[in-house]
């Protein structure tokens, strides 16, 4: 019997060719949409969290202030709790640090002296709100040089991730609805289709799910091919691109989208897949075969 319905299934695809290439063809862009927008939802959260923890304000002091009044603003400052940590960086280590960062360019290099280099203090806070009471600290101290003040840069790159996320829910939202909306018209067309068989059954006393399954079969069909074809452009665009996305977030510890994660997408977009085309088909049936 299950042998009879899945070949009917199949019956019921190739029969209805072109309604099953555009549903293919939907639900395939759908998943790939969904992949793109999960990958690059999970970077921004990577990336987010790593400018989170970074130096958000270096402080700068002039050349006049002693390290001994510094390492006490240090050690003051290490005393608040809103404070993750408090990083000292002197005029030596500073130079050290920028001839490590150009010891191939000696152009850069020349006549360099400690001097160029301000020490500094590099501020950790333990959430992003409390940056701007940190900042106010330094507010109209004469020894400070300049205060560089990276919740800004942080915003902005939240704001971005924030539009990519919920832009990426919308479009992906729509697309579901879409899909789902395909699938139901090209089953409704196999109903339709094979109307005088189904007819036929029914007088034969065709079990429910003789007559339901091939349908709801085909929807999940659908949603399967979709779901590997979908898997395969993705991992062919990963592929090329992975070496770009590894040297633009070079530093930084993102998701790596290696085979393990290249297979939790897979695995993801089955389940969209399956659940597409079964809900797809039910609606379908329901709509279109009354039994």
């Amino acid at each position: 019997m299950n042998k009879r319905v899945f070949k009917f299934a199949i019956s019921n695809i190739v029969k209805s060719r072109w309604f099953t290439v555009a549903s293919v063809l939907v639900m395939t862009f759908t998943f790939f949409m969904l992949s793109s927008f999960i990958s690059v939802g999970v970077i921004s959260r990577d990336v987010l969290k790593y400018l989170e923890t970074q130096a958000q304000i270096t402080v700068f002091f002039k050349d006049s202030f002693l390290e001994d009044d510094i390492l006490k603003i240090k050690s003051d400052l290490e005393l608040d709790s809103d404070i993750q940590s408090v990083g000292y960086t002197s005029k030596q280590e500073a130079l050290d640090s920028y001839i490590g960062e150009h010891q191939n360019d000696p152009l850069l290099l020349e006549s360099l002296t400690r001097d160029i280099f301000p020490a500094s203090l590099d501020i950790r806070a333990r959430d992003i709100k409390y940056l701007p009471e940190v900042v106010r600290k330094f507010e109209g101290n004469t020894n400070v040089e300049e205060v560089v003040y990276y919740k800004d840069a942080i915003t902005t790159f939240k704001k971005f991730s924030d539009i990519i996320k919920y832009g990426g829910i919308a479009m992906v939202t729509l697309l579901l609805l879409t899909s789902i909306i395909t699938v139901l018209l090209t089953i409704g067309s196999s109903i339709y289709i094979r109307n005088d068989e189904i007819a036929v059954m029914r007088l034969v006393g065709g079990s429910s799910w003789f007559i339901r399954g091939p349908f709801i079969i085909q929807g999940l069909i659908y949603g399967v091919v979709a779901a590997f074809i979908s898997q395969i452009v993705f991992t062919i665009i990963v592929s090329v691109l992975g070496g770009d996305i590894a040297l633009l977030f070079k530093g930084i510890p993102v998701v790596n989208l290696n085979f393990v994660y290249l297979l939790i997408v897979f695995g993801t977009q089955l389940l969209f897949g399956a659940l597409l085309g079964f809900v797809g088909s039910m609606f379908a049936v329901k709509r279109y075969l009354k039994i």
